[in-house]
């Protein structure tokens, strides 16, 4: 169950395992980039395979060519089975992580807002206020707004919002304040929280 708070610059949504899975998934292909490391390791095998074939083809019995070929093919097999097993492998990982009561936060009601100087996530267990200075990204990917910082990522769900126009107004909000601090230089020395700024 999602809803959406009066305010426009602010989204609360229940996470789930999937969303986590989905998400880690997501974000753990792209930094292998998988596909890229298979086809990778195809050319090296072929430029290797040829000249080993070359060379001990001839004197092996069976021919070295066919065992050659039948062990890159079981290799490569066993490299595509193993892209598809990830989602499984990262959802056994969460799953491990929530029995042992690891990480329980990932699974509790979630709002980010929108302030004019920094992003605010906060759950029923914890509250995080990220200057957008830090922010070193904002996108929309596989039905989800994306937030990267560091080695972290906040993501929220498009189904936590009511519409397709309230997710692309809430991300555009985003990129907005997101640009407005980037497009001028700042005093790192300031502080960005209201609360913070009011005593000084």
């Amino acid at each position: 169950m999602t809803t959406t708070s009066p305010d426009p610059a602010s989204i609360s949504y229940q996470p789930t395992l999937d969303d986590h899975v989905a998400v880690s998934t997501l974000l753990g292909c792209a930094s292998l980039n998988l596909w890229r490391i298979l086809i990778a390791r195809a050319i090296l095998y072929v430029v290797i395979g040829g000249g080993l074939v070359l060379l001990f083809d001839k004197i092996s019995e069976p021919p070295f060519a066919t065992i050659y070929t039948i062990a890159m093919t079981g290799a490569f097999i066993w490299s595509g089975v193993n892209v598809f097993r990830l989602p499984g492998k990262i959802q056994n990982n969460f799953q491990r992580q929530l029995a042992a009561k690891k990480n329980i936060g990932f699974a509790v009601p979630t709002t980010v807002t929108l302030h004019s100087g920094y992003l605010e996530i906060a759950s029923t267990l914890e509250r995080t206020q990220i200057a957008w200075d830090v922010i070193e990204g904002i996108k929309r990917s596989d039905g989800f707004l994306l937030f990267a910082y560091g080695l972290a990522n906040i993501f929220i769900p498009e189904r936590a919002f009511a519409n397709e126009e309230a997710c692309v107004a809430f991300l555009k909000t985003a990129q907005a304040l997101h640009q407005d601090v980037l497009s001028r230089p700042g005093d790192l020395t300031i502080s960005r929280w209201p609360s913070q700024q009011q005593q000084q």
